[in-house]
């Protein structure tokens, strides 16, 4: 980030080739609309390179475009809770995998077993969504991107008490919605 910060334009492809996946996978998770990923992934870099030179190259890089990807996350979630009749691609992607399985005769353990794993990560998805976004932000930055306290306080705007706050609040959420994943 610092070459890019000092006008180096070929630094973006380095961070870029970095910060792809995890900032993809941030994304995904946050807004559960794959055909949405790229998109705001893309935008995310853009935004990387026309603020590269307002960036404080003496903080860290990470809270910073995790900042920014949240920000465009947001601004989806407000532009699609305005257009709600618009299709919602990620259940269209879910009826087409429920009837794929539903086509399966005799599943082998080992496809039965996979199954599993989809409902148990469809539960946990749905348990993920019904959480408010404050928290929801924190779960995913915390336990999906690794970011510690004091990086979630910079992309939320708040304390590190504040972070670890919302961590106990939405563990104790999720607590009843997933229990019954435990016991299995």
């Amino acid at each position: 980030m610092q070459e890019l910060h000092e006008g180096n334009k070929a630094a973006l492809d380095i961070i870029m080739e970095r910060w792809e996946l995890p900032i993809k996978a941030y994304i995904y998770r946050m807004t559960q609309a794959p055909d949405w990923v790229d998109e705001l992934s893309q935008e995310t870099f853009v935004k990387v390179y026309i603020n590269a030179s307002g960036f404080d190259v003496s903080r860290r890089f990470s809270p910073w475009i995790y900042t920014i990807a949240t920000n465009l996350c947001r601004n989806w979630r407000r532009w699609r809770s305005r257009h709600p009749s618009l299709p919602q691609t990620h259940n269209q992607f879910s009826e087409k995998t429920e009837n794929w399985v539903e086509n399966l005769k005799d599943p082998s353990p080992e496809v039965s077993k996979s199954m599993e794993q989809k409902e148990h990560c469809a539960e946990v998805k749905s348990a993920l969504e019904s959480l408010p976004e404050t928290l929801q932000t924190a779960l995913i930055l915390y336990y999906y991107q690794g970011l510690s306290y004091e990086e979630i306080a910079e992309v939320t705007h708040c304390s590190r008490r504040g972070v670890e706050t919302r961590l106990y609040r939405a563990k104790k959420l999720l607590q009843p919605k997933l229990s019954k994943l435990m016991t299995v």
